[in-house]
């Protein structure tokens, strides 16, 4: 995707243009897709998932997190399930 429209310079490689600051994708839609979609897509996304899925599993059998103060969270209805403000979290073993 290297709309001029969307990107400043868009054939230069430049990871920064997504960054806080700049956020260039921010002005198109779906102009940030890392792994595609459709006939497009990663064909290693599905191996990256179970690689995530494999790493929670083990890291979780073997630490937890809970809040490092109290925190009243107020959850906002978005794709990956985040909470507004800032969470301190702790990771103990188990």
């Amino acid at each position: 995707f290297r709309d001029p429209t969307c990107f400043a310079d868009p054939d230069r490689f430049d990871p920064e243009r997504f960054a806080p600051p700049r956020s260039e994708d921010k002005h198109c839609n779906g102009a940030f897709m890392p792994f595609g979609a459709g006939h497009h897509a990663c064909i290693g996304s599905q191996l990256s998932g179970l690689e995530g899925k494999a790493f929670w599993y083990q890291f979780l059998r073997k630490a937890r997190f809970r809040l490092a103060k109290p925190y009243e969270a107020r959850h906002e209805c978005r794709p990956l399930g985040t909470v507004s403000g800032d969470v301190s979290l702790v990771v103990e073993p188990v």
